[in-house]
C-alpha cells in the first residue's frame, strides 16, 4: 500500500513501534509528537507539535498528503498526571477531537484510535465483550470512553471511517513507565526485592507490544465491509489470563534469584474486571495474539539486559 499514515504519539511505546513496523513494510509514515523520540531521529519524517494544536495537526495532514491516521498520542495511562485530571481530559479529549476533525476536513480513509480496556471501569466478574458498558470512574479511563463517543459521532454524522482498539496492559521492550512486569524484571536484575502489599490472585489483560502493533496494523488495513461491530470498537489483549503470582512465577523461572513478595487482594489502583473477549477482533480484523506471557517476558528481559549495557533506558 502506498498511502501515507500519520502516527500521533510516535515517540511513545506503541506509536514508535507502529511507525517502525509500517516503515519496515515499505509504507510512507509521518510521525507527530511533541519532540523526537529519545533514541534519536527516526527513519521517517517527523512533525513536532501538540495534538491540541488543531492548526498544526491539519497542516501536517495536508502537507504530507496523509490518508490514514493511527492516533496513539496523548496521556498513555492512569499512572500519568494522576493528580491533574483537567490536563488529562484536555489532552486526550481535545486532541482526539482535533484528529477526527482533520479526518473529516480532509476526507481521510481510516483512523485507528488507541482506546483502553480501562474505559470499562470496574466490571462484575465474567468475560468482558465489547457490548459491556463503559463505566470508568477515573480520569484516564473516562477520557478514553469520551473519546470513543467522539469517534462514534464523527462516524455517524460525517462518515469518518474509524475504529477504536480497547488495548490491554501493554508490556515489552521500550516500556519505561510503571508496570508490574517491568518492576519484577528490573528489580531482579538490580538485585533488589519487589514488595507489593497486594497482587495474589489479581489478573490483568497483559498484551505484548508486538501483538499490540499487529492489532493496530490489522485495524488500519481491515476492509470497511469487514467491520461488523456497530460501535467499531474491539478488545485487544493477550490470550492468557493469569494472576500476578503466576506472572511472578514466570519471572522466577527466568531469574531464579528474583525476590518477589506479594500481599493478598487486588491492586487498589487498578480496576476489577474479568478477561477480555477478543473474538470480534479475530473475526473482523483477522487478528489474534501470538506471543504468550512467558515468551513475552523473556523477550522483555533480554531487552532490559541490553538496555542496561547501553545508555540509560
Amino acid at each position: 500500500m502506498t498511502d501515507t499514515v500519520l502516527v500521533t504519539g510516535c515517540g511513545g511505546l506503541i506509536g514508535r513501534a507502529v511507525a517502525a513496523r509500517l516503515s519496515t513494510q515499505g509504507r510512507r509514515v509521518v510521525g507527530y509528537d511533541l519532540a523526537p523520540p529519545r533514541e534519536g531521529g527516526p527513519d521517517w519524517p517527523l512533525v513536532t507539535g501538540d495534538i491540541r494544536d488543531a492548526e498544526r495537526l491539519c497542516w501536517a495532514v495536508n502537507e504530507h498528503e496523509v490518508l490514514r491516521i493511527v492516533h496513539c498520542g496523548g496521556i498513555s495511562g492512569p499512572m500519568v498526571l494522576p493528580d491533574d485530571p483537567a490536563d488529562v481530559f484536555d489532552i486526550n479529549i481535545g486532541g482526539t477531537v482535533n484528529v477526527f476533525e482533520a479526518a473529516r476536513r480532509f476526507g481521510l480513509e481510516r483512523v485507528v484510535f488507541l482506546s483502553s480496556n480501562v474505559a470499562y471501569g470496574d466490571v462484575p466478574p465474567g468475560v468482558i465483550d465489547e457490548a459491556t458498558p463503559l463505566r470508568a470512574t477515573e480520569a484516564y479511563g473516562a477520557s478514553k470512553a469520551a473519546c470513543e463517543a467522539v469517534m462514534r459521532s464523527y462516524r455517524a454524522d460525517w462518515g469518518v471511517d474509524a475504529l477504536a482498539l480497547r488495548v490491554g496492559a501493554v508490556y515489552g521492550p521500550r516500556r519505561t513507565t510503571a508496570s508490574q512486569i517491568r518492576d519484577f524484571l528490573a528489580d531482579a536484575l538490580a538485585g533488589r526485592p519487589t514488595v507489593y502489599a497486594h497482587g495474589l490472585g489479581h489478573c490483568r489483560p497483559w498484551l505484548y507490544i508486538d501483538d499490540a502493533v499487529a492489532a493496530v496494523i490489522a485495524a488500519l488495513d481491515a476492509p470497511a465491509d469487514a467491520i461488523h461491530r456497530p460501535d467499531a470498537a474491539y478488545n485487544i489483549a493477550g490470550a492468557e489470563w493469569l494472576p500476578l503470582d503466576a506472572v511472578a512465577g514466570i519471572v522466577r523461572g527466568l531469574l531464579p534469584a528474583a525476590d518477589i513478595r506479594l500481599g493478598d487482594g487486588p491492586d487498589p489502583a487498578d480496576q476489577t474486571r474479568g478477561p477480555l473477549d477478543i473474538g470480534a477482533a479475530g473475526r473482523d480484523l483477522g487478528w489474534r495474539p501470538e506471543v504468550g506471557l512467558r515468551e513475552g517476558i523473556a523477550r522483555y528481559l533480554d531487552w532490559l539486559r541490553d538496555a542496561g549495557r547501553g545508555p540509560a533506558c
